[in-house]
């Protein structure tokens, strides 16, 4: 539903976008993004940030053709300057199934899971920028969408969102209540959240978004 959305936005607004996405792995990946800003029917620019460094590496080389995105090597964070993020291990990477691969984390718990034991899980130290620094450091004002993929941190960053100030179309985050990455009491506060300012928020099975109805028609 979530692309039927974006593709409906981008035939209403000149096949434009710009975006920021949060978690952004190695710009493939299980990313509902990839299409649509490697396509030459569309325009896409913004920022895709990711804070694990094999996967930033792998994010530039998919993006190195296209100009108006630009990678960024940071996790974000509302409080912390630099935070202990926790990953598959490189030298793992071929025992896991690959959407482990996508699972990073500053929880720990959220990477451990039956096919990823704890001994296959890394520690490691990244820096961090909370979304109004890093809007701020970048000089953007406005998105059409944010894109979320934390592992359980979604929430915390949609509560930071100053809404009288950044009203992005759509906003596209992780609930994974089946995996308990988010409770059901927290999605249902953030969707009144999200009706306070005007925006309605449609769930999938572990993904929701929510947007503003005129804006996608």
């Amino acid at each position: 539903m979530f692309e039927l959305m974006l593709l409906r936005y981008l035939e209403r607004h000149g096949q434009k976008l710009k975006f920021i996405q949060i978690g952004a792995n190695d710009g493939r990946r299980f990313d509902p993004l990839h299409e649509f800003a490697t396509s030459p029917n569309f325009t896409l620019s913004g920022l895709a940030v990711e804070p694990v460094p094999r996967f930033y590496r792998a994010l530039k080389e998919v993006y190195r053709d296209q100009p108006g995105i630009k990678p960024i090597n940071a996790a974000i964070h509302n409080d912390m300057a630099e935070a202990t993020l926790y990953v598959v291990g490189e030298a793992f990477e071929s025992r896991v199934p690959e959407w482990a691969l996508g699972t990073a984390s500053f929880n720990k718990d959220h990477v451990i899971k039956p096919e990823v034991p704890e001994s296959y899980v890394e520690a490691i130290r990244v820096p961090c920028l909370s979304l109004s620094e890093l809007m701020g450091q970048e000089g953007i004002r406005q998105i059409d969408l944010l894109q979320i993929d934390t592992e359980g941190y979604d929430g915390e960053i949609i509560r930071s969102i100053d809404f009288e100030q950044v009203r992005p179309a759509m906003i596209h985050f992780e609930h994974g209540m089946a995996d308990g990455v988010m409770g059901r009491g927290e999605f249902d506060d953030l969707t009144a959240l999200f009706n306070r300012h005007g925006y309605q928020v449609l769930p999938e099975n572990y993904d929701a978004v929510a947007f503003l109805p005129h804006e996608i028609g």
